[in-house]
């Protein structure tokens, strides 16, 4: 019942699982890793409005979609880090991403 530290808990799950899908060679493992990744972020973003590792969580899962192949998805979390987390030292980072996505 302690939810505490679940936000923690399912951050560090997804990037655990984000990291392995980096450091594999296997194409349908690393896809697999990502949207695993994916999963346990959105979890943090939707469930933990206040969390502090809610901007983080929203950079990996734009990450995590361009690394799939999917940077079309990728611009909507990066847009809101910026909409509601501008203060965050990631804000810089989203900016350079959006940034890269539109060349």
């Amino acid at each position: 019942d302690d939810k505490e530290l679940l936000d923690n808990a399912y951050f560090w799950k997804g990037e655990a699982s984000f990291r392995l899908a980096e450091a594999t060679t296997d194409k349908g493992g690393a896809e697999r890793l990502y949207k695993e990744s994916i999963k346990a972020f959105r979890y943090v973003v939707i469930e933990f409005s206040k969390s502090n590792k809610r901007p983080e969580a929203l950079f990996k899962i734009g990450l995590a979609f361009e690394a799939l192949g999917h940077a079309d998805d990728a611009p909507a979390f990066y847009r809101e880090i910026l909409a509601k987390h501008a203060k965050s030292p990631l804000a810089a980072k989203a900016r350079k991403r959006l940034d890269a996505l539109k060349k």
